[in-house]
């Protein structure tokens, strides 16, 4: 399966690009030509638009891939779709559910910080979300989580 690749990390709430307290995590799993993006956030925030982007650094910029647009209407924001592969995903620095400047959610899987005002959204067409997983692909999806879970439960018992 070396065409698999699963990012889990936590969100962090920004106010005018200061991170603040982690308020969820984010899921991005990418598997042959697809990827998986799942996310759960909890927040007091009156937005009730949010853009995802995941974003990379270059020369100097934090260039964001756009990839959807969300509406929130409850202080639980949780998000779940598939889309085809995002071009070079592999340079990917980490992702965003953005507001504005003065606020948003964000997630870095490397070390460089998110440095909002050299934000720079790079607004594409949208891609598709794929159609909802059928009902043997989401059992299989539960099954994965479940051995996932149990491998957990025995590492725990191992190490007590």
């Amino acid at each position: 399966m070396s065409d698999y690749q699963r990012i889990v990390s936590y969100l962090y709430e920004y106010h005018h690009g200061i991170k603040g307290s982690n308020v969820g995590f984010a899921k991005i799993e990418k598997r042959q030509n697809q990827l998986r993006v799942y996310f759960h956030v909890k927040t007091n925030d009156q937005a009730l638009e949010y853009k995802i982007y995941f974003y990379h650094f270059h020369e100097g910029t934090m260039e964001g891939i756009f990839l959807d647009t969300i509406r929130r209407n409850d202080t639980i924001i949780e998000f779940k779709k598939n889309y085809p592969v995002i071009e070079n995903f592999e340079e990917m620095d980490g992702f965003l559910i953005y507001h504005s400047n003065e606020h948003f959610f964000g997630s870095q899987w490397k070390d460089l910080p998110i440095i909002i005002r050299s934000f720079k959204p790079l607004e594409m067409p949208a891609a598709e979300p794929e159609t909802t997983e059928t009902a043997e692909e989401e059992k299989a999806d539960l099954t994965e989580e479940k051995e996932e879970t149990e491998e957990m439960t025995l590492l725990r018992l191992l190490r007590q």
